[in-house]
């Protein structure tokens, strides 16, 4: 990213290319954020389909090594990046994505929950809000697929059980205590998955 032509308090919006939203969106949002300091923004998401809200902030349990949707605002300890607004100062702090290591899958949780470690405030607000198309994109199903289609398929970038990503993840983003538990949980997974695959 060019930094010398950013103004510190510019607004960044990071957003999926497959979502839709009101025409006040972006209106709304810098709002919200002008009277805020160290917060990370994310609109509501819902689905074009059924309507019903599908993303308003995530609350991770590393020792189970869960995801669900936080119960209230102040258990939201990571965000998606679909539809997230921050200050150009906050991005830099924080200080980006790993696209090398990490390009798809999970490298918006590692991002704000270093967010979240560095003191941000992870915030969602259900005025705000967007639609996404519910018919998840990437690779989720590996049924009928011969056993070298799943895994050229399961080890994709493109994939959402990828354990090699996840690893890197973990690495990167888990509290030192759980971190070789969640790895093995990972591997654990992996290993099931194709030990059917082989002998189903």
């Amino acid at each position: 990213m060019e930094t010398n032509s950013l103004d510190p308090q510019d607004v960044v919006l990071i957003i999926n290319d497959d979502t839709e939203f009101e025409p006040d969106f972006l209106e709304k949002a810098l709002s919200m954020l002008q009277s805020s300091e160290k917060v990370l923004l994310l609109a509501c998401a819902y689905g074009k389909k059924s309507g019903l809200l599908i993303d308003a902030g995530v609350r991770v349990d590393w020792k189970h090594f869960v995801f669900e949707q936080a119960e209230k605002p102040d258990l939201i300890n990571c965000l998606s990046t679909r539809g997230l607004f921050l200050r150009v100062a906050d991005f830099l702090t924080i200080g980006g994505f790993h696209p090398r290591i990490l390009p798809h899958y999970a490298s918006d949780y590692e991002f704000t929950m270093r967010a979240y470690r560095l003191g941000f405030k992870l915030q969602t607000d259900q005025s705000l809000c967007l639609r996404v198309d519910e018919e998840e994109t990437g690779y989720h199903d590996f049924r009928g697929l011969s056993f070298r289609a799943q895994m050229r398929d399961y080890f994709s970038k493109k994939s959402s059980v990828n354990p090699i990503m996840w690893t890197i993840f973990i690495l990167l983003a888990c509290p030192w205590q759980w971190k070789l538990l969640n790895i093995c949980r990972i591997w654990g997974m992996s290993m099931r998955h194709f030990t059917r695959c082989i002998f189903k």
